[in-house]
């Protein structure tokens, strides 16, 4: 047996690996547990020149669960925050002659939005807004959501890009 390997050299060699095996252990957890969302715009539109309305995919890429309490449109200097009480948004009504065969009410989604551990959500998200500052594609956006988990997320976007994500820590 080599002279070096002695109780006292095992017992060091021992606690260097779990030193390192459990900074690496930790690293993963943070990395992992980190608050992660995506965001999909997959349609926009104007109502009646004083709504915003967007349909939205809300992905949380976490392997914890968030709670988004409140979202804000920011459009230049103006900032709007979404209506927290779902509403009728859109209607569609499918008629054959003077039959109804099909009739669909779109509502918005409610405030604050629960995401699981890599869960997601899909629905509009409708923004009261003045017509003096609506929005004209491609303008650039700011999706400002205030989560439980610290402080709010800030998401820049054109109206014509699809998808954007945001990683904080």
């Amino acid at each position: 047996m080599p002279t070096w390997m002695n109780k006292e050299n095992v017992t060091l060699v021992i606690a260097v690996l779990a030193f390192i095996l459990s900074t690496i252990s930790w690293v993963n957890t943070l990395v992992s547990n980190r608050k992660k969302l995506r965001i999909s715009i997959s349609s926009y539109k104007m109502i009646a020149s004083d709504a915003s309305l967007f349909y939205l995919s809300i992905e949380n890429l976490s392997r914890l669960p968030i709670s988004i309490s409140r979202i804000f449109l920011v459009d230049g200097e103006s900032k709007y925050e979404c209506s927290c009480v779902p509403q009728k948004v859109l209607e569609h009504t499918t008629r054959s002659g003077n039959v109804v065969t099909e009739h669909a009410v779109f509502r918005n989604l409610a405030v604050p939005i629960s995401l699981t551990s890599l869960g997601g959500i899909h629905g509009y998200v409708y923004f009261p807004v003045s017509s003096a500052n609506s929005l004209v594609p491609p303008a650039e956006l700011t999706f400002l959501l205030h989560t439980n988990r610290g402080r709010p997320i800030e998401l820049k976007s054109l109206l014509n890009q699809q998808a954007f994500e945001a990683e904080l820590s």
